[in-house]
């Protein structure tokens, strides 16, 4: 599949492979980085160098998973020196094993301190010695042959302008050290230069490179000269981007390696390696492209292009009839766009006046859209317009081929041949998008550029772990990720929609009563929800939903656990929200629904309201006994967790055995029973359960999950509830807090939640969305006191966001702590317009206070702006999305960090909304499996950007009072290092 067509990430041939040729130094990896890392080491003798045991223990971790070909996700904390933690041993590595270390990164700033400050000084240091080169996308690079042949045909190629800027170019060409556009101090004309930039085909050795010709008598063109140091380089840096361009334009798997053979990778700043995995992987052809692939040809404005240099009329023609069908085909397709969007728009008014009845899962139909307003426009169903271009493309390229069989000249040849291979690329992804051939990818329209008027389609998938498990962590190398925020506590109860079950999970029916390493889901017969098959529905209060051959989650609960007060109010309360609340639901209507209704319903459950008999463990006896009497002859048994007011039971019902039935039999069973060993008579169960058809093997995990962790999460002590599983399952039932030992004997447990060996419970979310799951998992801590350093304030009064007086209490306390630390602040915002309202309003008190207030996106470059608070010590820094992570101000100039917002995703984007529509097919909860640790891993790197070293110290404000008033508030609060908190 075509990627993007972009400077730095145009998918481009690879450079070259280089074949492994495995030395052995002889020297123990582990114990040698062990000794660099130690107080008298090696780095000891450099600059300013500190001794941190969270450095060393990372540094080792790296010599470790790379000496056993092993993928390491490691998450080091703010002033551990991660880049130094993993180049050492990488370093080391790859010269005594003639390997090449591909270090990614995200960021310019993190690339640029790699290759001007680490590596250098690691090159003074080190006991080995190796090269390093940055890796740049191949059409960075000037190729000499091209504008030298650029100059001959100057006058058919350029407009006199363009001439113009051709020869200052040229000028450039002879002063110029690497050929590059980071060495221009404005850069050119991108048309002039995408005539003269090294292109696939057109820039080989062979014909520039140093046995050509043309190398021998003009010089080695640029490319050829960075494409020589980067295969004797050791170590090679490069961006997110270029790699999983590169990666995605490979068309076939390296033996040994991934970018190349016998290479291994470090993917820094991990953090952002989904998403920009996502967009680099899929497709995305624009209007632009196209116009600029043609008027590479031939531009009808001018009658300039390759094919004037050839004076063939029919090919300009044929160019000529595709430039008209390549327009009509965008204005048709931006009309169909509108009325989807005016379609959308009806629908949401629609659904806004109905009322939906109590329902157990809040449904997402789409975001809103009104006219042109919209940028991006999510496209469900193929053919959304008449494909008039892909023919005309074709037959420009047969035309094409023709020219290149009768041209005389070599270099036109090849210029022709580049062109064809772009067109072809072209046609393929419009071809693509329009049939969605795609599997398992969102597809979307685009509106860019300042007029609006750059239609891009984009195809992405929707959920990129397949891939990178594939592709990444599949290969037989290691893969090392590594970032300050990886980890996150939310977001575990399920696997991610789209990732693979393990075989415990497999709908073939298939029953084992082999155990399972702890932490899996053992196998059980599971037949998913049947959307086309009948369907019953009965029930006094709630519905009752059910399908032949169903698995059901069951909670049954004792007459008196929840008051009948409480229970008449929580249904009114329900009926309520969905009038005040139509679909489509917000990120933060669907948290406040599953605090007040979900969360509320089983917060009074495991609060232990009532007598609580089941948390006598003779009692309690008795409920497991019944749920296991009849497992594998009336119902198959899967989990059952029996808390002290009441069960939760995960079963499947045989042949003709329905679930009110297994239900009637053990409450009528158990509650004679039950009255008998406590000496009572009267009611012992509530009449009617709550129960749901579970959907998919995804939802089975999870729900399994659930009812394990839930005694721990309720916070009883052992003795007070029993959990097991049933015969089929092949696990013994025993008391909470106790397993089998290796006889079979019990033993205490050490937690309630074991994980494999190597897992770290707060980085499953991460290993999850990157497919990392083979990865061994590592967090070391911060060396900095942030006890000492930070403080964080968090103000308690604040008013919602849709109430009147919001945006002056906003203002009123962001005037109040600014005046605090007397400037020196990042007011961090999630809003654009809200922040360059906020910051037109403050304007006046900012001059009033001599201080110099930045707002972004108000002419001044994001990086200048940047620069500018960096030298203004006072200075106020307002910010949205690209300020949350990657800047890096130390000192004084940073004292306050000022978060407006907690950072709630708005699922207004395509691919977000795909994914959240995902996790909802798969019966998962969007709130809790997505978007609450997004928030909460980008509220770290927010916190993050205040303490940048040990002499750093300053605060923190959250003006957002969910962190208080919301059952997740606590989430955040818990994700943040250790410090003072005072509430105002």
């Amino acid at each position: 599949m075509p990627g993007r067509d972009s400077r730095d990430g145009c998918p481009t041939e690879m450079i070259s492979v280089i074949e492994s040729q495995p030395v052995g130094s002889g020297i123990d990896l582990v114990k040698q980085v062990e000794e660099i890392f130690s107080p008298s080491g090696l780095l000891s003798r450099a600059k300013n160098f500190e001794y941190r045991p969270q450095q060393q223990q990372m540094a080792v971790a790296v010599a470790r998973a790379l000496e056993a070909k092993e993928h390491l996700v490691v998450e080091a904390g703010t002033g551990v020196g991660k880049s130094i933690g993993y180049l050492v041993p990488a370093i080391l590595f790859a010269v005594a094993n003639r390997k090449k270390a591909v270090v990614s990164t995200h960021t310019i700033n993190l690339q640029e301190q790699l290759v001007e400050k680490d590596l250098p000084m690691l090159v003074k240091i080190l006991p080995v010695k190796f090269n390093f080169a940055m890796l740049k996308g191949r059409q960075n690079y000037l190729c000499t042959r091209r504008l030298h042949k650029a100059m001959q045909q100057a006058d058919s190629l350029f407009t006199s302008p363009e001439v113009e800027e051709l020869k200052r170019i040229y000028e450039w060409s002879k002063r110029t050290e690497d050929g590059s556009l980071s060495d221009f101090d404005i850069e050119p004309d991108p048309k002039v230069w995408a005539q003269v930039c090294s292109e696939r085909g057109i820039c080989a050795p062979k014909i520039c490179g140093y046995a050509s010709e043309f190398g021998k008598q003009n010089g080695i063109c640029f490319f050829q000269r960075a494409r020589s140091r980067i295969l004797s380089a050791d170590v090679l840096v490069l961006n997110h981007t270029l790699f999983f361009t590169l990666l995605g334009g490979l068309d076939e798997e390296m033996d040994g390696g991934i970018l190349f053979k016998n290479d291994f990778v470090i993917f820094d700043e991990a953090h952002n390696v989904e998403r920009v995995a996502s967009r680099h992987i899929g497709l995305s052809v624009s209007s632009g492209q196209l116009r600029f692939a043609l008027q590479r040809l031939w531009n009808p404005r001018t009658e300039k292009g390759v094919l004037a240099t050839l004076r063939r009329g029919a090919a300009v023609k044929l160019v000529a009839e595709l430039f008209a069908a390549t327009d009509k085909f965008f204005v048709e397709l931006e009309e169909a766009c509108e009325g989807l969007a005016r379609d959308n728009v009806a629908t949401r008014r629609q659904s806004s006046t109905e009322s939906p009845p109590s329902a157990v899962m809040l449904r997402r139909t789409g975001r809103p859209t009104e006219g042109r307003r919209w940028t991006e426009l999510r496209i469900r169903r193929p053919d959304l317009v008449r494909d008039n271009v892909t023919l005309p493309i074709q037959r420009l390229r047969e035309a094409i081929n023709e020219l290149i069989k009768s041209s005389e000249d070599k270099d036109t040849g090849q210029e022709l041949m580049e062109c064809n291979r772009r067109l072809a690329e072209l046609r393929e992804a419009v071809a693509v998008f329009l049939s969605q051939s795609a599997e398992d990818h969102v597809y979307w329209v685009e509106r860019t550029g300042k007029t609006q008027k750059n239609l891009a389609l984009n195809a992405a998938p929707i959920d990129v772990a397949e891939y990178l498990r594939h592709r990444l962590f599949g290969a037989d190398t290691s893969v090392v990720m590594t970032s300050a925020t990886l980890g996150t506590k939310a977001g575990q109860a399920s696997r991610l929609s789209g990732e693979r079950a393990g075989a415990s999970l497999k709908t073939k029916q298939t029953a084992s009563a082999s155990p399972t390493r702890a932490g899996e889901t053992p196998a059980l017969l599971f037949t998913p929800f049947d959307p086309d098959a009948p369907v019953g529905i009965y029930g006094r209060h709630l519905p009752h939903w059910r399908q032949d051959g169903a698995t059901y989650f069951v909670t049954f609960r004792l007459a008196d656990s929840i008051p009948q007060e409480k229970l008449r109010q929580w249904e009114q309360e329900l009926n309520d929200w969905w009038k005040e609340n139509p679909e489509p639901h917000s990120v933060e209507q669907k948290a406040n629904y599953y605090e007040r209704f979900t969360e509320k319903f089983h917060g009074w459950l495991d609060a232990g309201l009532g007598e609580c008999w089941l948390r006598r463990p003779e009692v309690s006896a008795v409920v497991e006994e019944a749920l296991r009497f009849f497992d594998g002859q009336r119902y198959l048994l899967r989990h059952y967790a029996v808390m002290p007011n009441h069960v939760h039971v995960l079963l499947r019902p045989l042949r003709h055995h329905t679930l009110s039935e297994i239900l009637h039999s053990w409450k009528s069973f158990t509650a004679k029973q039950i009255n008998a060993v406590i000496g009572r008579a009267g009611k012992v169960w509530q009449d009617e359960s709550f129960d749901c058809i579970v959907r998919s093997p995804q939802q089975l995990e999870k729900i399994a999950f659930y009812i394990q962790e839930n005694p721990m999460k309720a916070g009883l002590k052992p003795g007070e509830f029993r959990s097991g599983a049933g015969q089929n399952v092949g696990q013994a039932s025993r008391l909470p807090g106790e397993c089998a030992g290796p006889s079979g004997e019990t033993k205490q447990a050490a937690s309630a939640s074991p994980t494999r060996a190597g897992e770290t419970p707060a980085l499953l979310y991460f290993v999850r969305k990157v497919g990392a799951g083979r990865a061994v998992q590592l967090q070391v801590g911060s060396p900095f006191d942030y006890e000492r350093q930070m403080k964080l304030f968090v103000v308690n009064k604040m008013p919602d966001p849709r109430e009147a007086g919001y945006r002056d209490a906003l203002i009123r306390w962001i005037e109040h702590f600014v005046k605090l630390t007397h400037g020196k602040a990042f007011v961090l915002f999630t809003n654009f317009k809200l922040m360059q309202e906020i910051g037109e309003r403050m304007q006046p008190w900012f001059d009033k206070l001599g201080v110099q207030c930045f707002v972004q996106g108000t002419g001044t470059p994001r990086s200048t702006m940047l620069e500018k608070f960096k030298a203004d010590v006072d200075s106020v820094l307002f910010g949205t999305d690209s300020f949350w992570q990657g800047v890096d101000v130390p000192g004084e100039a940073l004292s306050n960090v000022i978060i407006t917002r907690l950072p709630f995703a708005v699922p207004d984007h395509p691919l977000i909304e795909a994914r959240i529509e995902a996790i909802e097919a798969h019966g998962g909860n969007s709130f809790n499996e997505f978007s609450l640790p997004e928030a909460i891993l980008k509220f770290r790197q927010g916190v993050g950007r205040l303490i940048r070293a040990k002499t750093d110290s300053g605060i923190v404000v959250v003006l957002d009072n969910r962190v208080l008033t919301k059952r997740y508030g606590q989430s955040f609060l818990d994700a943040l290092p250790q410090c003072l908190v005072e509430i105002v």
